[in-house]
Protein backbone atom coordinates (compact mmCIF):
# COMPACT_ATOMS: atom_id res chain seq x y z
CA UNK A 1 0.00 0.00 0.00
CA UNK A 2 2.83 2.43 1.02
CA UNK A 3 3.91 2.28 -2.91
CA UNK A 4 0.46 2.14 -4.24
CA UNK A 5 -0.16 5.79 -2.09
CA UNK A 6 3.10 6.64 -3.36
CA UNK A 7 2.20 6.52 -6.97
CA UNK A 8 -1.11 8.09 -6.40
CA UNK A 9 0.44 11.27 -4.86
CA UNK A 10 2.66 11.35 -7.66
CA UNK A 11 -0.04 10.88 -10.39
CA UNK A 12 -2.11 13.90 -8.42
CA UNK A 13 0.67 16.12 -8.38
CA UNK A 14 1.50 15.72 -11.87
CA UNK A 15 -2.47 16.17 -12.75
CA UNK A 16 -2.71 19.71 -10.62
CA UNK A 17 -6.17 19.42 -10.70
CA UNK A 18 -6.83 19.08 -6.95
CA UNK A 19 -4.56 20.22 -4.12
CA UNK A 20 -6.47 18.89 -1.36
CA UNK A 21 -6.88 15.86 -2.57
CA UNK A 22 -2.89 15.74 -3.08
CA UNK A 23 -2.20 16.42 0.33
CA UNK A 24 -4.48 13.70 1.46
CA UNK A 25 -2.92 11.06 -0.30
CA UNK A 26 0.53 12.23 1.26
CA UNK A 27 -1.44 11.92 4.63
CA UNK A 28 -2.03 8.31 3.61
CA UNK A 29 1.69 7.87 2.86
CA UNK A 30 3.22 9.10 6.51
CA UNK A 31 -0.01 6.85 8.11
CA UNK A 32 1.62 4.17 5.95
CA UNK A 33 5.26 4.41 7.35
CA UNK A 34 6.89 5.95 10.28
CA UNK A 35 10.07 7.22 7.61
CA UNK A 36 7.48 8.75 5.32
CA UNK A 37 6.83 11.87 7.88
CA UNK A 38 10.20 13.20 6.15
CA UNK A 39 8.35 13.52 2.93
CA UNK A 40 5.63 16.46 3.65
CA UNK A 41 8.74 18.04 5.38
CA UNK A 42 10.64 18.28 2.32
CA UNK A 43 8.02 19.36 -0.04
CA UNK A 44 7.14 22.15 2.59
CA UNK A 45 11.20 23.18 2.16
CA UNK A 46 11.06 22.63 -1.21
CA UNK A 47 7.68 24.41 -1.54
CA UNK A 48 8.64 27.32 0.50
CA UNK A 49 12.00 28.52 -1.42
CA UNK A 50 10.65 28.38 -4.14
CA UNK A 51 7.69 30.69 -3.50
CA UNK A 52 4.78 28.05 -4.71
CA UNK A 53 2.40 29.11 -1.89
CA UNK A 54 -0.72 27.01 -3.69
CA UNK A 55 1.36 23.65 -3.17
CA UNK A 56 2.26 24.80 0.37
CA UNK A 57 -1.09 23.20 1.25
CA UNK A 58 -0.37 20.04 0.19
CA UNK A 59 2.23 19.30 2.95
CA UNK A 60 0.23 21.07 5.23
CA UNK A 61 -2.62 18.60 4.89
CA UNK A 62 -0.20 15.75 4.92
CA UNK A 63 1.10 16.88 8.40
CA UNK A 64 -2.27 17.25 9.91
CA UNK A 65 -3.31 14.02 9.05
CA UNK A 66 -0.46 12.32 10.99
CA UNK A 67 -1.24 14.74 13.85
CA UNK A 68 -4.42 13.10 14.62
CA UNK A 69 -2.70 9.65 14.30
CA UNK A 70 -0.02 10.93 16.87
CA UNK A 71 -2.38 12.64 18.74
CA UNK A 72 -4.27 8.75 19.56
CA UNK A 73 -0.52 7.40 20.11
CA UNK A 74 0.07 9.72 22.47
CA UNK A 75 -3.24 8.80 23.94
CA UNK A 76 -3.52 5.34 23.76
CA UNK A 77 -0.09 4.02 24.08
CA UNK A 78 1.87 7.19 25.62
CA UNK A 79 4.10 7.07 22.95
CA UNK A 80 5.00 8.67 19.36
CA UNK A 81 6.49 5.96 17.45
CA UNK A 82 4.36 3.81 15.76
CA UNK A 83 4.24 -0.84 17.24
CA UNK A 84 5.40 -1.70 13.82
CA UNK A 85 8.76 0.54 14.70
CA UNK A 86 9.42 -1.65 17.79
CA UNK A 87 8.15 -5.01 15.80
CA UNK A 88 10.42 -4.87 12.65
CA UNK A 89 13.47 -2.40 14.35
CA UNK A 90 17.03 -3.42 13.21
CA UNK A 91 20.05 -3.15 16.03
CA UNK A 92 23.25 -2.91 13.73
CA UNK A 93 25.38 0.02 12.62
CA UNK A 94 24.77 3.43 9.92
CA UNK A 95 27.57 0.89 8.18
CA UNK A 96 25.02 -1.78 7.75
CA UNK A 97 23.03 0.48 6.67
CA UNK A 98 24.95 1.12 3.53
CA UNK A 99 25.68 -2.15 2.62
CA UNK A 100 21.78 -3.04 2.80
CA UNK A 101 21.21 -0.28 0.72
CA UNK A 102 23.95 -1.14 -2.10
CA UNK A 103 22.79 -4.99 -1.72
CA UNK A 104 19.35 -3.92 -2.46
CA UNK A 105 20.25 -1.94 -5.15
CA UNK A 106 22.01 -4.16 -6.54
CA UNK A 107 19.33 -6.84 -6.25
CA UNK A 108 16.58 -4.03 -8.41
CA UNK A 109 19.35 -2.87 -10.62
CA UNK A 110 17.35 -3.52 -13.70
CA UNK A 111 15.37 -0.18 -13.61
CA UNK A 112 18.77 1.44 -12.10
CA UNK A 113 20.64 0.08 -15.44
CA UNK A 114 18.06 2.04 -17.48
CA UNK A 115 17.98 4.93 -15.69
CA UNK A 116 21.85 5.90 -15.74
CA UNK A 117 22.16 4.46 -19.66
CA UNK A 118 19.30 6.58 -20.39
CA UNK A 119 21.21 9.43 -19.52
CA UNK A 120 20.52 11.82 -16.42
CA UNK A 121 19.51 15.49 -17.99
CA UNK A 122 18.82 17.59 -14.37
CA UNK A 123 18.65 20.76 -16.82
CA UNK A 124 15.67 19.19 -19.56
CA UNK A 125 13.91 17.80 -16.36
CA UNK A 126 13.68 20.40 -13.66
CA UNK A 127 10.77 20.80 -12.55
CA UNK A 128 8.38 20.32 -9.30
CA UNK A 129 7.14 17.19 -9.92
CA UNK A 130 11.12 15.70 -10.56
CA UNK A 131 12.80 17.29 -7.86
CA UNK A 132 9.87 15.70 -5.37
CA UNK A 133 10.69 12.36 -6.44
CA UNK A 134 14.16 12.64 -6.01
CA UNK A 135 13.57 14.12 -2.93
CA UNK A 136 11.20 10.72 -1.90
CA UNK A 137 14.25 8.74 -3.02
CA UNK A 138 16.90 10.64 -0.90
CA UNK A 139 14.13 10.64 1.92
CA UNK A 140 14.11 6.72 1.74
CA UNK A 141 17.62 6.25 1.20
CA UNK A 142 18.53 8.55 4.52
CA UNK A 143 15.95 6.29 6.23
CA UNK A 144 17.58 3.01 5.15
CA UNK A 145 21.22 4.19 6.08
CA UNK A 146 20.21 5.78 9.23
CA UNK A 147 17.69 2.72 10.40
CA UNK A 148 20.95 0.58 9.95
CA UNK A 149 18.92 -1.31 7.19
CA UNK A 150 16.49 -4.41 8.16
CA UNK A 151 16.46 -7.72 9.60
CA UNK A 152 14.18 -8.92 7.49
CA UNK A 153 14.83 -10.54 4.26
CA UNK A 154 13.91 -9.12 0.88
CA UNK A 155 14.53 -5.61 0.98
CA UNK A 156 11.31 -4.24 1.78
CA UNK A 157 12.71 -0.79 2.29
CA UNK A 158 13.81 0.00 -1.04
CA UNK A 159 10.29 -0.85 -2.22
CA UNK A 160 8.94 2.87 -2.60
CA UNK A 161 12.13 3.52 -4.25
CA UNK A 162 11.76 1.36 -7.19
CA UNK A 163 8.17 2.58 -9.40
CA UNK A 164 9.61 6.13 -8.10
CA UNK A 165 12.90 5.67 -10.38
CA UNK A 166 11.06 3.78 -13.32
CA UNK A 167 8.86 7.13 -13.35
CA UNK A 168 12.08 9.15 -13.31
CA UNK A 169 13.00 6.49 -16.30
CA UNK A 170 9.80 6.98 -18.13
CA UNK A 171 10.75 10.98 -17.97
CA UNK A 172 14.42 10.46 -18.79
CA UNK A 173 13.29 8.24 -22.08
CA UNK A 174 10.68 10.86 -23.25
CA UNK A 175 13.24 13.71 -23.11
CA UNK A 176 16.53 12.65 -24.22
CA UNK A 177 17.08 9.29 -25.79
CA UNK A 178 17.64 8.02 -29.22
CA UNK A 179 16.05 5.25 -30.82
CA UNK A 180 19.47 3.64 -30.75
CA UNK A 181 20.76 3.90 -27.24
CA UNK A 182 16.89 2.63 -26.35
CA UNK A 183 17.60 -0.73 -28.23
CA UNK A 184 21.59 -0.55 -25.90
CA UNK A 185 19.13 0.19 -23.22
CA UNK A 186 16.90 -2.88 -23.38
CA UNK A 187 19.21 -5.37 -24.29
CA UNK A 188 22.02 -4.34 -21.62
CA UNK A 189 18.93 -4.59 -19.04
CA UNK A 190 17.98 -8.28 -20.55
CA UNK A 191 21.66 -9.19 -20.14
CA UNK A 192 21.91 -8.23 -16.89
CA UNK A 193 19.13 -9.60 -15.59
CA UNK A 194 19.78 -13.07 -17.14
CA UNK A 195 23.20 -13.55 -16.02
CA UNK A 196 24.28 -11.22 -13.12
CA UNK A 197 21.16 -11.25 -11.08
CA UNK A 198 21.16 -14.95 -11.33
CA UNK A 199 24.20 -15.61 -10.15
CA UNK A 200 23.98 -13.16 -7.69
CA UNK A 201 20.84 -14.78 -6.19
CA UNK A 202 22.34 -18.68 -6.69
CA UNK A 203 25.61 -17.27 -4.56
CA UNK A 204 23.21 -15.44 -1.48
CA UNK A 205 20.72 -17.63 -1.59
CA UNK A 206 22.96 -20.87 -1.23
CA UNK A 207 23.82 -20.38 2.64
CA UNK A 208 20.13 -20.15 3.79
CA UNK A 209 21.43 -20.07 7.52
CA UNK A 210 23.22 -16.71 6.68
CA UNK A 211 20.71 -15.51 4.69
CA UNK A 212 17.81 -15.86 6.97
CA UNK A 213 15.98 -17.56 4.65
CA UNK A 214 15.58 -21.10 6.56
CA UNK A 215 14.97 -18.93 9.70
CA UNK A 216 11.73 -17.65 7.69
CA UNK A 217 10.83 -20.65 6.68
CA UNK A 218 10.67 -22.24 9.83
CA UNK A 219 9.10 -19.25 11.43
CA UNK A 220 6.22 -19.27 8.73
CA UNK A 221 5.67 -23.14 9.18
CA UNK A 222 4.71 -22.63 13.25
CA UNK A 223 2.45 -19.48 12.71
CA UNK A 224 0.72 -22.16 9.75
CA UNK A 225 1.26 -25.21 12.57
CA UNK A 226 -0.76 -22.13 15.47
CA UNK A 227 -3.10 -21.16 13.15
CA UNK A 228 -4.42 -24.93 12.20
CA UNK A 229 -4.25 -26.02 15.70
CA UNK A 230 -6.76 -23.34 17.18
CA UNK A 231 -8.98 -23.54 13.82
CA UNK A 232 -9.68 -27.26 14.70
CA UNK A 233 -9.94 -26.44 18.50
CA UNK A 234 -12.27 -24.23 18.44
CA UNK A 235 -14.22 -24.98 15.13
CA UNK A 236 -17.39 -25.75 17.23
CA UNK A 237 -16.55 -22.55 19.60
CA UNK A 238 -18.56 -18.99 18.32
CA UNK A 239 -16.02 -16.32 17.84
CA UNK A 240 -14.22 -14.04 19.98
CA UNK A 241 -15.78 -16.82 23.00
CA UNK A 242 -12.22 -17.85 24.38
CA UNK A 243 -9.42 -15.51 25.32
CA UNK A 244 -5.45 -16.39 23.92
CA UNK A 245 -2.57 -14.42 25.64
CA UNK A 246 0.19 -14.49 22.96
CA UNK A 247 3.78 -13.28 22.32
CA UNK A 248 3.88 -13.11 18.73
CA UNK A 249 0.33 -10.60 18.23
CA UNK A 250 0.94 -10.15 14.38
CA UNK A 251 -0.72 -12.47 11.46
CA UNK A 252 -2.55 -15.37 14.16
CA UNK A 253 -5.06 -13.05 15.65
CA UNK A 254 -6.25 -11.93 12.17
CA UNK A 255 -6.90 -15.31 11.30
CA UNK A 256 -8.13 -17.34 14.45
CA UNK A 257 -10.62 -15.00 15.07
CA UNK A 258 -10.77 -14.71 18.94
CA UNK A 259 -9.92 -12.38 22.13
CA UNK A 260 -6.06 -11.71 21.96
CA UNK A 261 -4.21 -10.49 25.19
CA UNK A 262 -1.04 -9.28 23.16
CA UNK A 263 2.07 -10.12 26.26
CA UNK A 264 4.59 -8.85 23.58
CA UNK A 265 2.99 -5.32 25.10
CA UNK A 266 2.73 -3.58 21.74
CA UNK A 267 -1.07 -3.72 21.26
CA UNK A 268 -2.72 -4.24 24.92
CA UNK A 269 -3.14 -0.58 26.30
CA UNK A 270 -1.92 -1.38 29.67
CA UNK A 271 1.00 -3.46 28.67
CA UNK A 272 2.54 -0.56 26.17
CA UNK A 273 2.21 1.78 28.96
CA UNK A 274 3.99 0.15 31.34
CA UNK A 275 8.16 2.11 31.87
CA UNK A 276 10.73 -0.04 30.36
CA UNK A 277 11.63 -1.13 26.61
CA UNK A 278 9.60 -2.86 24.63
CA UNK A 279 9.53 -6.82 24.65
CA UNK A 280 11.28 -6.59 27.88
CA UNK A 281 8.12 -5.47 30.09
CA UNK A 282 5.47 -7.81 31.83
CA UNK A 283 2.88 -7.37 34.72
CA UNK A 284 2.18 -11.08 35.20
CA UNK A 285 -0.40 -10.42 37.83
CA UNK A 286 -2.32 -8.26 35.37
CA UNK A 287 -2.04 -11.44 31.96
CA UNK A 288 -3.36 -13.71 35.19
CA UNK A 289 -5.91 -11.42 36.34
CA UNK A 290 -7.37 -11.83 32.73
CA UNK A 291 -7.77 -15.44 33.14
CA UNK A 292 -6.40 -16.98 29.47
CA UNK A 293 -7.80 -19.95 27.87
CA UNK A 294 -4.66 -20.37 26.08
CA UNK A 295 -1.06 -19.03 26.45
CA UNK A 296 1.35 -19.13 23.25
CA UNK A 297 4.66 -18.77 23.67
CA UNK A 298 6.42 -17.57 20.22
CA UNK A 299 8.93 -15.28 19.13
CA UNK A 300 11.31 -15.01 15.90
CA UNK A 301 14.16 -14.48 17.45
CA UNK A 302 13.89 -17.58 20.13
CA UNK A 303 13.92 -21.73 19.20
CA UNK A 304 12.76 -24.70 21.08
CA UNK A 305 13.66 -24.58 25.17
CA UNK A 306 15.10 -20.60 24.68
CA UNK A 307 11.75 -19.51 24.16
CA UNK A 308 11.24 -19.28 27.96
CA UNK A 309 14.14 -17.15 28.05
CA UNK A 310 11.77 -14.25 26.69
CA UNK A 311 11.84 -12.10 29.03
CA UNK A 312 7.52 -11.91 28.94
CA UNK A 313 7.58 -15.78 29.10
CA UNK A 314 9.98 -16.07 31.52
CA UNK A 315 8.38 -14.40 34.36
CA UNK A 316 4.72 -15.91 33.48
CA UNK A 317 6.94 -19.31 33.57
CA UNK A 318 8.67 -18.50 36.86
CA UNK A 319 5.25 -17.73 38.80
CA UNK A 320 3.36 -20.23 40.65
CA UNK A 321 0.17 -19.99 38.61
CA UNK A 322 1.60 -20.77 35.42
CA UNK A 323 2.38 -24.27 36.39
CA UNK A 324 -0.56 -24.67 38.56
CA UNK A 325 -3.50 -23.69 35.86
CA UNK A 326 -1.95 -24.44 32.38
CA UNK A 327 -0.34 -27.45 30.66
CA UNK A 328 1.59 -27.84 27.46
CA UNK A 329 -1.04 -28.96 24.54
CA UNK A 330 1.49 -28.64 21.42
CA UNK A 331 5.00 -27.57 20.86
CA UNK A 332 7.20 -26.12 17.48
CA UNK A 333 10.86 -24.67 16.10
CA UNK A 334 9.80 -21.18 17.47
CA UNK A 335 6.25 -21.91 19.30
CA UNK A 336 4.65 -23.74 22.52
CA UNK A 337 0.98 -23.65 23.29
CA UNK A 338 -0.68 -24.12 26.94
CA UNK A 339 -3.42 -24.93 27.71
CA UNK A 340 -5.56 -23.62 31.07
CA UNK A 341 -6.50 -26.78 32.83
Amino acid sequence: QYSFFILLFVFLLKSRSNFLLTGVSLGLIVLSRPEAILFPVILFIFYFFRRMKKELIIPIIGVMIFSTYLIFRIIYYNDILPNTFYAKQNFGSFRDGIFYLINGLFLYFGPLLGFVVSGFNYEKMKNGLSTTIYAFILGQIFFIIWATGDWMVGYRFLFPIVPLILILLIFTIKINISILRLIFLVLATIIFNTFVLRSYLKLNLADTDKSGFKEIEVMGKDYVSVTNFFKKELSKLPKYSLKIALTEAGFIPFVIEQNILDISNLNDKYLARLPGAHFNKIDVDYVFSKEPDYIVFMNSFFYNDDLISYPPNLALYSDKRFKDQYKEVKRGNSFIIYKRI
